[in-house]
């Protein structure tokens, strides 16, 4: 999880959240937030991932500026307010209704582990 919020912040809503969080990187970890790339690189720092094994979920033009910036795939949500289109100038490859659409398509373009 990458946020520009403060850490408390946060840190009271991923209390909130089932199951393993791997990392959660907020704008408290990095000397700049949004646009500028430091969050995203701080989450792939910490993931031990490259940026092209990495995609952003996000629903601001400013998550995939950055995203673009380190050559990141995005995959916008349009619960932030922002239309589609303007989610598409800033970057983000795909565009969805809210988080049930995208999981509903992840399959289209993300390779997913198959099942044992």
């Amino acid at each position: 999880i990458v946020s520009s919020a403060k850490r408390n912040e946060l840190d009271r809503l991923v209390s909130q959240i089932p199951g393993p969080i791997d990392a959660v990187i907020c704008g408290d970890d990095v000397p700049r937030t949004k646009p500028d790339p430091a969050l995203w690189q701080a989450a792939l720092t910490r993931l031990g991932v490259t940026a092209s094994e990495a995609v952003v979920i996000g629903d601001s033009p400013s998550d995939f500026t950055a995203a673009q910036a380190l050559g990141m795939t995005g995959a916008g949500v349009l619960t932030g307010g922002f239309a589609a289109d303007r989610l598409q100038r800033a970057g983000a490859r795909f565009v969805y209704e809210d988080l049930d659409d995208l999981r509903r398509h992840l399959g289209d373009w993300l390779p997913l582990p198959k099942a044992a």
